[in-house]
């Protein structure tokens, strides 16, 4: 993989500063450092313990517990493969010619990359993708990550053929009715990243408001000073709107994360 730089507006970033420790933000790093082309890898609990050992996590309880913090704030997505358990990294955005080795492709993979991949053949390669640690010369490289991650992308040769990578675009703006939302959501935290989970997910907003009506008066949302209250972006990303009244708490079980 290329060599991967954070630029300083990431410790700025409300995702960031939303993590409890810095033990958290280094484990976050770490899968950044990690993740494939497409910004997924393994998350089975003893392979994030081995990864996160030199910051301290260093049980299957531990990791399960800095996992679901960064879920929490969206810095990572669980998902699973064959019964596998898997992490995807959010606004990864990374263009190579060569892809090497891939995981599983997560629920979030884009139109685009799905194209890339189909695209990937033997004359697209000069040689093994899994030998070749380094991209040609003149072919560049970009990774873009909406919390501060990108990669050095070499100026192409004036002989090049390879089109530079694309300028990653502004998201577009929320649908109105997430303002309608942001005021009916017990819990402000993250409104910038709710916006973007707003614009991306186009939740239908009278679901939505219907949903909050009996989420809100919850046993699960109420008790504890609302510790079990998601983030509003890991409201939005998770489609919590569609869950269900369970029994007389008239609310979702609360969040464990299942590694």
């Amino acid at each position: 993989m290329p060599n991967r730089i954070l630029r300083a507006e990431l410790l700025d970033s409300e995702p960031w500063l939303a993590l409890k420790d810095n033990a958290d933000r280094c484990a976050w790093i770490a899968c950044v450092l990690s993740a494939d082309t497409f910004g997924n890898m393994p998350a089975g609990p003893q392979r994030l313990v081995k990864l996160w050992r030199p910051y301290g996590i260093d049980t299957p309880e531990k990791a399960a517990k800095v996992f679901g913090d960064l879920v929490d704030v969206d810095l990572v997505r669980r998902y699973t493969d064959r019964d596998k358990p898997y992490l995807h990294i959010p606004r990864f955005n990374q263009s190579r010619r060569y892809l090497g080795h891939l995981w599983p492709l997560s629920p979030w993979t884009t139109k685009e990359e799905k194209q890339r991949l189909a695209g990937k053949s033997p004359a697209d390669h000069s040689e093994s993708p899994e030998v070749s640690c380094e991209p040609p010369v003149g072919v560049g490289v970009g990774v873009g990550v909406g919390v501060g991650v990108e990669v050095e992308v070499p100026h192409p040769s004036p002989n090049s053929t390879t089109k530079p990578p694309r300028t990653p675009t502004a998201p577009a703006s929320p649908d109105a009715g997430f303002a309608e939302f942001w005021a009916a959501y017990p819990k402000k935290v993250g409104k910038t990243a709710a916006a973007k989970a707003w614009g991306s997910n186009h939740p239908p907003p009278a679901a939505v408001l219907a949903a909050l009506a009996w989420q809100t008066r919850s046993d699960q949302w109420t008790r504890e000073a609302g510790r079990y209250i998601p983030n509003p972006a890991t409201y939005l990303n998770q489609g919590r709107w569609e869950d269900q009244p369970a029994g007389r708490d008239a609310g979702p079980r609360p969040f464990k994360v299942a590694l």
